[in-house]
């Protein structure tokens, strides 16, 4: 379910989350790039976007770099502050 603190909101946006890897299968100790795009497909503009990218406990990070707004690599929490409709981050 959804929940909606303060107003309802006047505007929506159709917002998806794709993940990408530069492996087609995994090895121990063997570095994998993974690539998280958030894309708004409008109609509005996605204000206070919050997706959890958090890897599985198998996986360590050694880094990461986001392109918009703030990753906490800890938590695996992305923040972005606005996604304009028809844009990705």
């Amino acid at each position: 379910g959804v929940m909606v603190f303060g107003s309802v909101p006047t505007n929506s946006a159709d917002v998806s989350v794709s993940m990408q890897s530069n492996a087609s299968s995994f090895c121990l100790s063997s570095p994998v790039q993974y690539t998280v795009t958030v894309s708004n497909n409008g109609p509005s503009t996605a204000s206070n976007v919050v997706v959890n990218t958090a890897l599985p406990n198998q996986f360590t990070l050694s880094a990461s770099n986001a392109s918009s707004g703030t990753y906490t690599a800890a938590s695996g929490w992305w923040q972005i502050p606005s996604i304009n409709s028809g844009s990705s981050a």
